[in-house]
């Protein structure tokens, strides 16, 4: 969610509920200074961030600059997040990399 005058850190996750309608909570627009009536604007991103990559501190605004950087669809970038460290992780791949440094 971005709003004028206020930085990109903010993210949020909402939902939308059965009767079809979501709602911003009425703390955040407070402390985004937001007040009835105020005109803002909201991106929508199709995805949503794995529970390990928000672990992880990663967000939508470093995945927009890393794609920008090395000129990769953000879904690139997100693969690549979310597969950095899994061969470390895999035990016949550790064992067989080992074997060949020796």
């Amino acid at each position: 969610m971005e709003s004028r005058g206020h930085d990109e850190g903010r993210e949020i996750v909402l939902e939308r509920s059965r009767a079809g309608g979501t709602e911003i909570p009425e703390g955040l627009l407070d402390r985004l200074h937001i007040r009835p009536g105020t005109r803002f604007t909201v991106r929508f991103k199709e995805r949503v961030l794995s529970t390990a990559l928000r672990k992880r501190g990663v967000t939508e605004a470093e995945i927009e600059k890393i794609a920008a950087i090395q000129l990769e669809p953000e879904a690139n970038v997100v693969r690549f997040l979310a597969s950095e460290g899994a061969l470390g992780r895999h035990a016949r791949f550790r064992k067989r990399s080992e074997r060949l440094l020796r």
